[in-house]
């Protein structure tokens, strides 16, 4: 419960921050704004009680929302049982977030890495690879890399769970799941990123545990 709970929380921070407050106004349904009881707000029962409906409007809930809270419960459930480190649990919440951002805007508020990156700090200590990574991003910032600096903050924070080889693995798989997408789909504007390298997190991670 505590981890879809996070979720929850995650999927409010990301509809309304940067642009609104995260504490105020209550939560309510973005459809017919009607404010949400205590019974509306438990994570993943409420969903199921409700059928994934707004039980006011009786209109469906984006089924992010309900998808966020379920793996965030489990990964939580995992590191509990020690299937997960704290700072591999961190590090996919932080990508779950970045990854929601970019796909919505293409970009991701600074803070919300910030703040992982800061907590992910606290367990796991920088080396050559976070501060490379830190250096990217500012270089890429200034526009001196065709890249954006928020994949290369992203890779900072990875850096801090993975090292070299593991990096390398995780950037291959994330160019060419990218370029693959890229193919299918015919998109001809740009493409966001950062959920190509949390797939690649994920499966480096999966694959070091259990393959």
């Amino acid at each position: 419960m505590m981890g879809a709970s996070f979720g929850s929380f995650f999927g409010l921070v990301i509809v309304r921050f940067p642009e609104q407050s995260i504490i105020s106004p209550a939560s309510h349904c973005d459809l017919c704004q009607q404010q949400l009881a205590y019974q509306d707000l438990i994570p993943i029962f409420s969903q199921l009680i409700n059928r994934f409906r707004c039980r006011f409007c009786k209109k469906s809930f984006a089924p992010w929302y309900w998808l966020l809270e379920l793996v965030c419960g489990f990964t939580f459930l995992f590191a509990s049982h020690g299937f997960l480190t704290w700072t591999e649990l961190l590090l996919t919440y932080a990508g779950l977030l970045l990854s929601c951002y970019d796909c919505k805007n293409q970009t991701y508020p600074l803070m919300v890495w910030l703040v992982f990156f800061m907590m992910t700090s606290i367990l796991s200590p920088w080396n050559t690879i976070t501060f490379a990574c830190l250096l990217l991003a500012g270089l890429a910032q200034l526009g001196f890399i065709k890249m954006g600096a928020g994949d290369f903050l992203y890779l900072a924070s990875i850096s801090l769970s993975f090292d070299l080889q593991e990096l390398l693995w995780l950037l291959q798989i994330a160019c060419l799941t990218a370029i693959f997408y890229y193919l299918v789909s015919k998109r001809c504007a740009s493409i966001p990123f950062v959920p190509f390298l949390f797939l690649g997190f994920l499966l480096v991670l999966g694959i070091g545990k259990w393959g």
